[in-house]
């Protein structure tokens, strides 16, 4: 079985790729691809590889990804509970946890379409909402998260340092512009001389490099 939204779209060989390895290898449960956006937003879309400890920090896998029949039977398929956009998350945790392989094909054959008012984005955009479709998913697989706490408490202690840094860096901008504010108050002419000159910075050059960590 192999779900597919009507927004989003495949390669031709996608299936038979997906078929040739479900039927070459008894132990795999689950078959997917590399893919890329389409339409409202473009590019390569780059999850993380699939692993069990990736699998406790966030859903890897997409909806349209090759599972057997048996195996959706067996765990009573798509678990209305975890609705909100995280039901394939809850489903690929149970399949997985029966066990069954993962194995994703390196070619792009997925092509997902993604747009400002889809439900997707809507969700990401309510924390509230994560939060309760999360844990939602995290009381349906209580015995899969708590045999990878380590992997999920690693994860949220890097993302917890990183935000101290981002924190610890922005209290350092906004100190050093409190005192360029007060100076420029203490100094109007100077300050009115340095605004002119760099307004007469050719275009070619402002701006170049941008903020720290931008990527545009």
């Amino acid at each position: 079985m192999l779900p597919l939204s009507a927004d989003d779209r495949i390669h031709p060989d996608y299936v038979r790729r997906a078929v040739d390895v479900m039927q070459g290898r008894a132990d795999v449960g689950v078959v997917y691809c590399r893919a890329e956006f389409f339409d409202g937003r473009t590019g390569t879309w780059d999850l993380p590889d699939y692993s069990p400890e990736e699998m406790a920090r966030g859903n890897v896998i997409f909806a349209s990804a090759m599972f057997r029949r048996g195996d959706w039977e067996r765990v009573g398929g798509l678990n209305e509970d975890a609705a909100l956009g995280l039901e394939d998350w809850d489903f690929w945790l149970r399949v997985t946890s029966l066990p069954r392989g993962v194995v994703r094909l390196n070619e792009i054959l997925f092509h997902y379409r993604i747009r400002s008012d889809s439900l997707t984005t809507r969700i990401a955009e309510d924390p509230g909402k994560t939060a309760a479709a999360q844990a939602v998913v995290f009381r349906n697989n209580v015995e899969f998260f708590a045999d990878h706490a380590e992997s999920l408490f690693t994860y949220r202690n890097q993302l917890e340092e990183e935000v101290w840094e981002l924190r610890t860096h922005v209290r350092r901008w906004c100190w050093i512009t409190e005192r360029l504010d007060r100076y420029a108050r203490l100094h109007p002419r100077l300050a009115d001389h340095t605004a002119r000159g760099e307004a007469q910075v050719p275009q070619d050059t402002a701006g170049v490099g941008g903020p720290p960590g931008s990527r545009v």
